[in-house]
C-alpha cells in the first residue's frame, strides 16, 4: 500500500514537475496557519478551450508539526451551466510510520497531488472549483496555505 502511494507521487512529479505553464494558478494562504471548518479555498479560471486535456494538480503546505497522516476534503465544481457536483477526497500526507510523503524543507512540508488527470472543459466559461476540510477537527492547525494548477496535459493518448 505504501509504495503504490510513493508510486502515485512519484507519477505526479513526473506529469507536473517539467511541462507547460499553466493555464491557471493561484494560493490561498491561510490566516494563522489555521484552517477552520467554515472556511472553502475557492478557485476561479476560465475554461478556454474544449478540445485539450488538462491536469489538475493541489499543492498543500503544512508545518512538520500538522499532526494527522491525512486529509479529508471536500471538492465542490462548479460548470459554467450552473451544474455542480461535489467530492470526497483523501489525501495522503504521511506513511504509517510518520514519514511525510511531500518535501520537507526545513520547516514547511509540501505535498502535490493530482486530482483531475486528461480532463476536458465541457463548455467554454468560468469554471470554480471550491474546498471544505472535512475531518472530525474543526480547526485544523499548522496548513499554511493550498494552491491550484490546472497544465494543459502534454499526453493525450486516453
Amino acid at each position: 500500500m505504501v509504495k503504490a502511494i510513493i508510486s502515485g507521487i512519484a507519477v505526479v512529479f513526473l506529469l507536473v514537475g517539467c511541462g507547460p505553464k499553466p493555464i491557471y494558478e493561484d494560493t490561498y494562504d491561510f490566516t494563522d496557519h489555521f484552517w477552520g471548518s467554515g472556511e472553502s479555498p475557492r478557485f476561479t479560471f476560465s475554461g478556454n478551450d474544449t478540445s485539450v486535456f488538462y491536469n489538475y494538480v493541489v499543492t498543500l503546505r503544512t508545518t512538520p508539526e500538522y499532526e494527522y497522516s491525512n486529509l479529508w476534503v471536500f471538492m465542490y465544481t462548479k460548470n459554467p451551466d450552473g451544474k455542480q457536483r461535489k467530492d470526497t477526497l483523501n489525501f495522503p500526507l504521511a506513511d504509517p510510520d510518520g514519514k511525510w510523503l511531500g518535501k520537507k524543507t526545513g520547516s514547511i512540508v509540501e505535498h502535490e497531488m493530482l486530482i483531475g488527470w486528461q480532463k476536458k472543459f465541457p463548455a467554454l466559461g468560468e469554471y470554480e472549483i471550491r474546498f471544505e476540510q472535512a475531518v472530525p477537527d474543526p480547526e485544523l492547525k499548522h496548513v499554511l496555505d493550498l494552491s491550484l494548477r490546472v497544465i494543459k496535459a502534454e499526453n493525450t493518448n486516453k
